[in-house]
């Protein structure tokens, strides 16, 4: 039943998941991904796959141009047999996430969700707040970070880097 506020027609029975496809597929993919890991199964190679063009599309969407001067802050989560998330900053942020990535293929891993700040002067002082909080405690739960890496967090949801 369609039912008219003033001017404005309800829309609830819309699926407004439909207006933005590739997000929602890559959601799924990411869940999907997420689960196999946590199974200890192999991912689907379409998934694998999706996950990556979308954080890619992520990294070129969300800090502006990606070859834009000034430093970045970025926030990447890699799936792996000991998914993780990985923190820095970087004034070549390409060449930088391609090194990570080469990193995580060497432990069976992939780039799975992506977040990039817009171009700095200095991200350094942004950097040392979020490592030191992530440090520390993220929403009552205590980080394992890798000892010999800093900025590597195992086991951390990446909503929560972020």
């Amino acid at each position: 039943m369609t039912v008219f506020f003033g001017d404005f027609e309800d829309l609830s029975n819309i699926d407004f998941r439909q207006l933005e496809p590739k997000e929602y597929k890559l959601a799924e993919a990411q869940a999907r991904v997420r689960k196999a890991r946590k199974l200890d199964l192999q991912p689907e190679l379409d998934d694998v796959k999706t996950v990556v063009r979308g954080a890619w599309h992520k990294i070129h969407t969300l800090g502006g141009p990606i070859s834009g001067k000034g430093d970045r802050l970025y926030v990447l989560s890699f799936a792996a047999p000991f998914s993780y998330v990985k923190v820095g900053r970087t004034p070549h942020l390409r060449s930088r996430i391609v090194e990570h990535e080469r990193v995580a293929r060497t432990q069976f891993g992939f780039l799975l969700d992506a977040w990039v700040s817009p171009s700095l002067t200095d991200a350094t002082p942004w950097e040392s707040r979020v490592v030191a909080l992530l440090d520390g405690e993220v929403d009552g739960q205590r980080v394992r970070k890798c000892v010999d890496l800093r900025e590597y967090y195992y086991g951390l949801n990446f909503r929560l880097g972020v």
